[in-house]
């Protein structure tokens, strides 16, 4: 992987990655890695949570515009003449590229599903708020809106972790409900295990492996699901847009807000003891017209789901 451009700073920490005590009027640097909405919701969250946390710091927000290589340079010089104390990076791309910053200052992630199972940070050296949402999470609020479903099947690969799947045994076990693990051995018989995979269970638990759900295979798999009656719970409330029965997933603002605090904390000199806290808030999606097609009866809503389509 090519090494980004890093810049050695003039300032140093006496321990890499540590905190520091902050006075009004020092510079803390939000970086994003693009303009997309999402990430707009999650620097609203950041900016809410270190306004609310004392000291006025001054917030610089910055734009990698999608190409970090050529943006970086740019942003570590304004960074350095304004003498930044901490960064907190908005998705993949900014993460990726300021990471390796962690050497002089702290940075705190937000808006990446899994950082250290994605390889683009360790436990020691960066912190963050992750979006991912344990199976247990999405299990549990599944039998609250939707308890007829009692049998799901999960779709892997060969580089299908053995923990991912462990994980989703486990939750699926302690709420009362039964998985089914399919393997795709090529994603030449995605079509032919799908068809399998339906007869076997009552509805399919997506997973984030854009191996297996590509732009290709999601659109194929939605349109199954349609044509068959075949729910599906999927990880993102895009897809329930476009024709899946329900998701649960990350509020971004609240990601945002959750890296934000962990920010404030180092801010004000704190060592957090957990380096990568989940979002504080998990957000449900619903799609009641595919729920009536498909003749699921849903449990009360009430307090459980966020957004109905």
């Amino acid at each position: 992987m090519k090494k980004w451009f890093v810049f050695i700073f003039i300032f140093c920490w006496a321990v890499p990655g540590s905190s520091v005590a902050l006075a009004d009027g020092e510079h803390v640097a939000i970086v994003k890695g693009r303009s997309l909405p999402p990430y707009e919701e999650a620097v609203q969250g950041m900016r809410k949570s270190l306004s609310e946390s004392g000291p006025s710091w001054v917030i610089d927000l910055y734009d990698l515009e999608g190409h970090p290589e050529e943006k970086k340079r740019e942003i570590v010089e304004q960074l350095l003449k304004n003498q930044t104390k901490l960064i907190l990076t908005v998705g993949s791309e900014a993460a990726q590229a300021f990471r390796d910053e962690a050497d002089n200052l702290p940075v705190v992630m937000a808006m990446v599903y899994d950082p250290v199972g994605e390889g683009l940070a360790d436990e020691q050296r960066h912190y963050g708020a992750y979006l991912k949402v344990s199976f247990d999470q999405r299990f549990s609020v599944l039998k609250k809106v939707a308890p007829s479903l009692k049998t799901l099947a999960l779709l892997r690969r060969a580089g299908t972790k053995a923990s991912l799947v462990e994980e989703a045994k486990n939750a699926a076990s302690q709420n009362g409900l039964q998985l089914i693990v399919m393997d795709v051995e090529s994603m030449g018989k995605f079509s032919n295990v799908l068809e399998e995979t339906s007869k076997k269970s009552q509805a399919l638990v997506m997973i984030l492996d854009q191996e297996i759900y590509n732009s290709s295979t999601a659109k194929e798999l939605l349109l199954f699901s349609a044509r068959e009656k075949y729910p599906v719970l999927a990880v993102a409330p895009n897809y329930v847009q476009a024709g899946a029965l329900m998701s649960v997933s990350s509020d971004f603002q609240e990601n945002g807000a959750t890296a934000g605090k962990l920010a404030a904390r180092l801010l004000k000199g704190e060592i957090p003891s957990t380096h990568f806290v989940p979002t504080e808030k998990i957000r449900v999606a619903w799609n009641k017209r595919i729920a009536g097609v498909f003749g699921i009866d849903a449990a009360s809503q009430e307090g459980v789901v966020d957004d109905v389509y």
